[in-house]
Formats: C-alpha cells, structure tokens, sequence
C-alpha cells in the first residue's frame, strides 16, 4: 500500500490530466513526442491572427473559446516569429511550477530581441474561472496572450493538435513556419530556451 501511494505521488508531481479528457488510456508517458521539427499546413498570414480573435468573446483580458475550430489559426501563423503555445490549468500544480521558466525565457528573448510570441491556453473548468484564473493571472503580465478554452469536444481537438496526445498538462507546442515540436510534461528553463532557440538556427 505504501509502494502504491509513492507511486502514485510521483504521477501527479509530473502531469496532470485534464478533467474534460475523453479517452480513455491513462497511463501515457511524459516525452517528448516530436524528436524533430515536423511540418504542418496550412500556414496563415498574421492579419487572420486579428481576425480570429475578432470573433472571441473575452473577460478581463482573456479570449473565452467555446469552439476550438475557431481557434486554430493560432496554430498556423506564417511569420517570422517563434510561437509557444503552453495548455495549464490552475488546478494544475506541474502546470503553475513550471510557469516561472516560462516567464525567464520570455525575459530571455525580449533581452536579445528575438520574435518570440508566448501563447496560454487554459482547461481551467468553466465554473470556476472567474474566481481562480482572472485572479492567478493579475500578477503575471509575462502571461499577456491568454485563453480559455471550454470546448467539450475534447477528442476532436487533441487529436488535431496531436494523435497521441491523451489530454496530460502541462504540455507546450514550439513552431515557427512550416516547422514545429511538441513537449509532453514539465519543461525546464534551459530545454524551453533550447528548444525555441533552435528555430533561430535553422
């Protein structure tokens, strides 16, 4: 019983799995699913960025998605910039320890100005957002381009983003242009620098 409860506990200390997740497999591996960058299409020019968060409703600063289709040009944007896009929750304690390696690296690359676009996507649960997300969010200006995504089909659109992707946060996707990497679990400040500054070597 001992050996399980330690188990068990180290689970958790590396990821957490999304309340609206639909499969059914639990046991997937924290890795890195993409050893190299990979393509993807289509890509879209920066104005359809504006035009799609047009058409999001938003609170206090955060884009509120109710349907992801309507939100994956986020995914796509043909520009010269390096875009991570980071899916945490509140209630995700890997997800909010994590954070402030987000938040060095963003001061890393405003530092060497380099075009790096920090993008946040939230599970947080729909009932519970306006007391726990707006609140976590006032002290971290680092965290500028925030979503909410409520959208309960959630099989359709993990496996969009991702076939093998069981629904575990934290878990980050890195892409500039037709090239793009994914991370599953935690990351730390040096892999995260690393892997964005690849992009800028290529």
């Amino acid at each position: 019983m001992r050996f399980l409860a330690i188990c068990c506990a180290l689970i958790l200390t590396y990821a957490c799995n999304s309340p609206s997740k639909q499969k059914t497999d639990s046991t997937e591996k924290v890795k890195e699913v993409v050893a190299k960058p990979k393509t993807i299409k289509p890509l879209i020019k920066p104005d359809s960025l504006l035009t799609f968060r047009d058409s999001l409703n938003t609170e206090q600063g955060v884009y509120i998605v109710e349907d992801f289709s309507k939100m994956k040009t986020l995914f796509s944007i043909d520009d010269d910039s390096v875009h991570v896009i980071n899916f945490w929750a509140t209630w995700c304690g890997p997800c909010v320890r994590e954070l402030p390696h987000f938040e060095e690296v963003y001061d890393d690359f405003n530092e060497e100005n380099k075009p790096v676009a920090f993008h946040y996507i939230s599970l947080d649960k729909k009932k519970r957002y306006k007391k726990k997300l707006f609140k976590f969010l006032e002290p971290r200006p680092f965290m500028k381009d925030n979503y909410l995504l409520l959208d309960k089909k959630t099989d359709e659109w993990m496996t969009f983003l991702d076939p093998k992707w069981m629904g575990s946060i934290p878990m980050t996707i890195i892409y500039r242009g037709d090239k793009q990497v994914i991370h599953k679990g935690s990351i730390k400040q040096k892999d995260l620098y690393k892997k964005i500054n690849n992009f800028f070597k290529e």
